[in-house]
């Protein structure tokens, strides 16, 4: 499913148009999140944009961390946020996909500028 979501937000993105990001699209470090992708899914990866099977951990839904860092992921049509948390004594970084307050479709089909 979320294979088929970002596939989504590609096909979008390449028609639409690219708009300055408010503060309200990233987080900054010291803030919290909550983790609300289904079943566990959540990745925790070793560095941003990690691929399925190479995370060190899956983030259990409902879970609440705080943001240590933040990293833009570059990609054709988007501009993905990566978050760096800590969890069960390891470091690493969850994608914005995962997260409560995920960006809106229509922020998605405006287009942003993210930055950290």
């Amino acid at each position: 499913m979320k294979y088929l979501t970002v596939c989504l937000v590609l096909s979008l993105l390449s028609i639409s148009s690219i708009e300055e990001a408010t503060s309200a699209d990233v987080r900054q470090p010291g803030e919290e999140f909550k983790i609300t992708a289904g079943q566990d899914r959540a990745r925790l990866c070793p560095a941003p944009d990690c691929d399925d099977g190479s995370h060190l951990a899956r983030l259990p839904t409902g879970s609440v961390h705080t943001v240590l860092s933040c990293r833009i992921t570059k990609l054709p049509a988007l501009d993905v946020a990566w978050y760096e948390v800590e969890f069960n004594g390891l470091k690493g970084w969850v994608s914005e996909f995962d997260l409560e307050d995920r960006p809106t479709a229509e922020q998605i089909m405006n287009g942003r500028w993210l930055k950290c």
